[in-house]
């Protein structure tokens, strides 16, 4: 799985199953590292995918490998995020500056100490291969000096963390010799090597080079001319008289030995020379990973292995020995990796024949020896074979002894004999011995030379794991690592070397069998110098004391005097000063400040780093106000972009600024002016979003000046997209191509009440009032300061406290008088009012004022009759009889309770009116025509049907009915088709097509099926999402009017299955035999279909068939036994694939055993028919 964290802590994990896509890049060339990958943007581990948080995945070895996330980018509408992210040693460069100096000569360990302190990262394992003094001439970072080390030491880089129980515990840097190793890796086109491409570059060939040395102190340099007449034929420029021009360059050695000798630098150039004087050849392929494969485990390859590469299949043949460089590997499925080679050496046939050869010579050879051995004595025997002629001379001393009496002659004679006789038999048996030895010799010799070989590897390989040495044929103590300590190591060896950590900075030390020398100066007396703080001590000394001299006595003035005026200032403002003034023009620069300190989100000017925030269409260039850069921006549309894009020209904002800005209010503030040279008298400038549109043009007129120029926005909430936020700027409104110089551009939240009440219009009377108040308060405080006395202040106070008590009393006076008065007027007034009321009460009853009734009412008996011009009832009138009569027009608000009968009522309107009538109920257009009807009696284009409703068009012609039919079902009724509803059926007719339309549509059926039928075919459409069919069961395609039996085919472009680990439980390896199941239980059958043969079709299928007597796996039965699982079908031949291939390396290799040993007779067999 993925862990993520926050520097230390982890904050969560992604498992595998949520990793859509992953590739971790390794690089050697350039110490590249990056993890790139895809997963769901709404897990829980999502929120964390921000902010420079820690990615953690696992190494190939075990180890972790550390990532900080640049980039994530998310899809709001599929809910997936894309995150990139780089190697945490990256962060290196950026952890702290490295001033220019020239380092002591340290190892790689002190040097890394150096780099390394103050940063999160420490010295891990790193190999002792020297010491170096580095000079950096300009400022550097951790990274850059390590890089340096390891170049420098000829070691390589490797970085790691360690962690436990959630907490990050070490990051550690790593100086190796050489990262990965040679595992005996071949790999082969056909077999393993899945593809393969050579590419050869030659810009970079030249045929001479001007060796140029390091700058020495007197400022000269040294130069040589290095020249390869083989690469001058190959390469070389003819000239027109014929002769050969050089391909040179200069080269200067990356070296920091600045008293370089004239040999070394050109040893070195003659060393590049010989790099650049062939073509660059670089091969990229694809290697099948198959440690992963069962039986395969070692068949593992890592970055920066060695491996080797076989390709026989075309002429001529490759053989190459290469590292891998470049490495792509996805972290999930482990057999997906891509690598580059690179240090690669290239063998001919010729060259790979020759070794062959020669192990074909060694094997012969070695039969050899073993056929002399089978009639040859060994060393034992020959011994023995020596005893008869060592017995010679014994046997010669015992027959010719001193007392054998013979004569002189007869005894010479015998002695003779018997001499040449022991030589004979001596001669023989000593050259079968020195026949015997010789070989022996020989065979002894070739095992002392194998038995001191491997010795030597036994001995080398003690050496590296016990820190000892090989000198002198003996195992000897070697120093592997510097002690780091305060105090020096006991019982030190001449040449021992210890980092002395009891002073800062710390020193490297040498035993050199008497005392420990220091390898350079730690105190300034050592070289004849001052130390910075001698120097300071003595400048300071007189310096202080001058300075303290002359500004003390002028501090302590400037101080009392202040002192002084403050106090004065203080008395006469506190009686002028109206506070309530004060106070509301702190608080309006208090609502202006907040206005002004909002959250600033975006500011992006044309720096060089960020100009690639902005699309096509910016010219850059110096001289701004605020930023030294500027933008200028023209144009040539003559029309106003439009709405959802951005212009011509616009900032991209990025994704997790974008989802700051959503649903705010912004302030865009634009810093332009009109440039030198064709300036635009009008820009225009919007904020967008692809899924909404933008803010609508803002229009401004620049001026010759540099101006802030500001527009508002409420940016939309949830636009589908948080990536898709743009400001856009429309450089010239007349499309004229003319332009507008911009200096910067800033975006920033704002509360809208805020922005919209205190714009900068409406706080600058705020900032003038303030302004006018503070000089009215200076000035007031000076007259103050000048007026006011003591006496006279203390009179005023006397006044004031005087006649606040006046009013006072005055005030209660007041108060008692008024309200005795009014009390008792009122009063009487009240009692007279009381009297003259009921006096006009009695007179009212009789008489009528001018605006009264002002007719006469006159009743008799049996009749009431009003004669007036204008008769009005107030309140409820009752009519216990029929009304008769011509009534006219009568205007009324609610009548109720009346039964009208025969009669016609007409509403009528601009186009048309509603009439009521003994007929039905009718509304006719302005022809009289009807349009829509209810009919009680019989019309011209229908019967009597009170219970429908009928609409005809602009001729009377009838169209379309609504209502109830003669079984009382509800239909809608036209000329083209209807809607029948029934108490067990709905009806859709139609004389052409049916179409329903809605944002979403639904077909349900409660209790039943739901039958779509069609004479032709069924198309199903959408434009968008998926299709989805649910059923508890399965989905079947049959032959039309059945349900089962003959099923029909599917065709589309591929059958996914999904086969997530969620919708699956008790999951486990399948260990069945594959090959078994097809091979002895599955029989291929040829067959027709049966609705296929009744229809006359003869053709010919071929699988499997389920039945009695056939032979069908019952792996790849459905549940129900009934039909064939093809997904089931293919995963079991993907197993007897798997054994296959097992089977296929494990016979490819007995082969190549058996070609080799085939070879090994063969040769064997030469030798014995040559020997013959």
């Amino acid at each position: 799985m993925i862990h993520i964290a926050d520097r230390q802590v982890l904050l969560g994990h992604i498992r595998f199953k949520k990793i859509l896509t992953n590739n971790h890049h390794q690089s050697l060339k350039d110490n590249l590292e990056t993890f790139n990958f895809k997963t769901y943007a709404d897990q829980p581990f999502s929120q964390y995918l921000v902010k420079r948080n820690r990615v953690i995945i696992p190494g190939e070895n075990g180890e972790m490998r550390e990532f900080i996330i640049s980039e994530a980018a998310v899809n709001r509408i599929t809910r997936k995020v894309e995150v990139y992210s780089q190697a945490s040693f990256i962060g290196l460069k950026k952890a702290k500056v490295i001033d220019p100096h020239t380092t002591d000569a340290l190892s790689a360990e002190g040097h890394a100490s150096v780099a390394l302190a103050n940063t999160e990262w420490e010295p891990g394992n790193i190999i002792f291969n020297g010491v170096r003094t580095l000079k950096f001439d300009n400022h550097s970072n951790p990274y850059a000096y390590l890089k340096k080390v390891a170049s420098e030491l000829n070691l390589e880089l490797d970085f790691r963390i360690e962690h436990s129980n959630g907490i990050i515990t070490g990051r550690y840097v790593d100086m190796v010799e050489r990262i990965g190793t040679w595992r005996g890796r071949t790999a082969e086109l056909g077999r393993d090597l899945l593809e393969l491409s050579r590419k050869e570059k030659t810009g970079n060939i030249v045929t001479a080079l001007r060796g140029v040395g390091p700058e020495r102190e007197d400022g000269t340099r040294l130069e040589v001319l290095v020249e390869n007449q083989d690469a001058l034929k190959r390469w070389g420029t003819q000239l027109k008289d014929g002769a050969l021009q050089h391909l040179i360059e200069p080269y200067e050695p990356f070296s920091v030995d600045y008293d370089m000798t004239k040999s070394r630098l050109r040893t070195l150039t003659e060393n590049e020379l010989e790099k650049r004087i062939n073509a660059g050849v670089e091969y990229k392929g694809g290697i099948a990973d198959l440690e992963h494969i069962e039986g395969m485990e070692n068949k593992k390859i890592r970055f920066g292995d060695t491996i080797r590469i076989k390709d026989t299949s075309y002429e001529p043949s490759l053989y190459l020995e290469a590292r891998i460089h470049t490495q792509d590997r996805n972290i999930v499925d482990k057999s997906k990796k891509k690598v580059t080679l690179g240090d690669y050496i290239e063998y001919t046939q010729e060259q790979v024949d020759a070794v062959w050869k020669s192990l074909q010579a060694e094997i012969t050879k070695k039969v050899s020896m073993t056929e002399v051995r089978e009639v040859t004595y060994d060393k034992q025997t020959i011994d023995s074979k020596d005893v008869p002629g060592n017995e010679a001379k014994t046997k010669l001393d015992t027959d010719v002894g001193t007392d054998t009496i013979e004569s002189i002659t007869g005894a010479q004679s015998k002695a003779n004999a018997a001499q040449t006789a022991a030589e004979s038999h001596a001669d023989t048996v000593a050259n079968q011995a020195q026949s015997a030895a010789e070989q022996y010799t020989v065979d002894y010799a070739v095992a002392q030379t194998a038995y001191d070989n491997k010795m030597q590897e036994i001995a080398n390989d003690l050496a590296d794991k016990a820190n000892l040495t090989y000198v002198d044929g003996q195992l000897a103590m070697k120093q592997e690592e510097i002690p780091q300590q305060t105090t020096a190591p006991a019982a030190p060896t001449t040449g021992m070397l210890w980092w002395d950590t009891s002073q800062n900075p710390n020193v490297l030390k040498r035993w050199d069998g008497t005392a420990w020398q220091k390898s350079s100066p730690t105190v300034a007396g050592e070289i004849g110098t001052y130390t910075f703080t001698e120097v300071d001590k003595a400048l300071s000394a007189k310096v202080d004391t001058t300075t303290y001299s002359v500004d003390q006595q002028g501090i302590v003035d400037r101080f009392e005097s202040n002192e002084t005026s403050i106090s004065q200032n203080a008395t006469a403002i506190s009686s002028k000063v109206e506070q309530t003034t004060y106070e509301q023009g702190i608080a309006d620069a208090k609502v202006y400040a907040d206005v002004k300190s909002l959250d600033q989100i975006v500011r992006n000017g044309f720096e060089a780093a960020i100009q690639g925030a902005w699309q096509s269409g910016v010219t850059f260039g110096t001289g701004g106000i605020t930023t030294p850069e500027t933008g200028l921006f023209q144009s040539t549309n003559t029309g106003p972009p439009p709405s959802g894009t951005t212009g011509e020209t616009a900032l991209i904002i990025d994704s997790a600024k974008a989802l700051l800005l959503s649903g705010k209010t912004i302030k865009v503030s634009i810093i332009a002016k009109q440039p030198a040279s064709n300036p635009t008298a009008e820009f225009a400038a919007a904020y967008s979003t692809n899924s909404v549109g933008n803010s609508g043009w803002n229009y401004f007129t620049p001026t010759t000046s540099w101006t802030t120029y500001t527009f508002y926005y409420d940016v939309p909430q949830n636009n589908g997209n948080s990536n898709d936020h743009f400001l856009g700027i429309w450089g010239d409104t007349t499309g004229s191509g003319l332009g507008v110089l911009i200096d910067s551009v800033l975006i920033e939240t704002v509360d809208r009440k805020l922005a919209q009440d205190y714009t900068d219009s409406a706080v600058s009377p705020i900032d003038s009032r303030l302004t006018t108040a503070e000089s009215e308060i200076t000035q007031n405080a000076n007259a103050i300061e000048s007026k006011v006395e003591t006496a006279t202040f203390n009179t005023l106070e006397g006044r004031v406290d005087t006649a606040e008590s006046n009013i006072t009393q005055n005030a209660n006076a007041i108060t008692s008088k008024v309200e005795t008065s009014t009390f008792n007027t009122l009063e009487g007034r009240v009692g007279s009012a009381e009297s003259t009321i009921t006096q006009h009460s009695n007179e009212i009853s009789t008489k009528v004022e001018e605006n009264g009734v002002i007719s006469a009412i006159n009743q008799s008996a049996e009749t009431i009759k009003i004669q007036a011009a204008n008769i009005e009832f107030q309140g409820a009138v009752t009519v216990l009889s029929d009304i008769t009569g011509e009534l006219g027009n009568i205007t009324a608000g609610n009548i109720s309770g009346v039964d009208i009968s025969g009669s016609t009522f007409t509403a009528t309107g601009t186009d048309g009116r509603v009439v009521i009538s003994d007929d039905g109920w009718f509304v006719r257009d302005a022809n009289g025509y009807v349009r829509i009807g209810i009919t009680t009696t019989g019309q011209t284009w229908g019967p009597p049907d009170p219970s429908s409703i009928a609409f005809l068009n602009q001729w009377a012609t009838l169209r379309t009915t609504v209502g109830l039919d003669v079984n009382q079902d509800f239909r809608i009724n036209s000329n083209f088709g209807g809607i029948f509803t029934a108490q067990d059926f709905v009806k859709i007719s139609s004389a052409g097509s049916t179409e329903v339309y809605g944002s979403t549509a639904r077909l349900e059926a409660t209790s039943g099926n739901v039958n779509i039928e069609a004479s032709n075919a069924v198309a199903i459409q959408a434009t968008g999402g998926n299709f989805y069919l649910n059923t508890p069961n399965e989905v079947r395609v049959l032959a039309p009017d059945q349900t089962y039996g003959t099923y029909k085919p599917i065709r589309a472009s591929d059958f996914i299955v999904s086969s997530i680990e969620d919708a699956k439980t008790n999951i486990q390896p399948w260990e069945g035999n594959a090959l078994d199941i097809l091979m002895n239980h599955a029989q291929i059958m040829k067959y027709n279909l049966v609705s296929d043969w009744n229809n006359g079709i003869n053709a010919a299928k071929y699988g499997f068939v389920i039945g009695q007597g056939y032979k069908t796996p019952s792996e790849i039965l459905s549940d129900d036994g009934a039909a064939i699982s093809s997904y089931s079908h293919r995963s079991l031949n993907t197993k007897a694939i798997q054994q296959l291939a097992g089977i296929y390396y494990d016979h490819d290799e007995r082969i190549n055993y058996l070609e080799m040993e085939n070879e090994t007779l063969k040769a064997r067999i030469k030798q014995l028919e040559e020997a013959a």
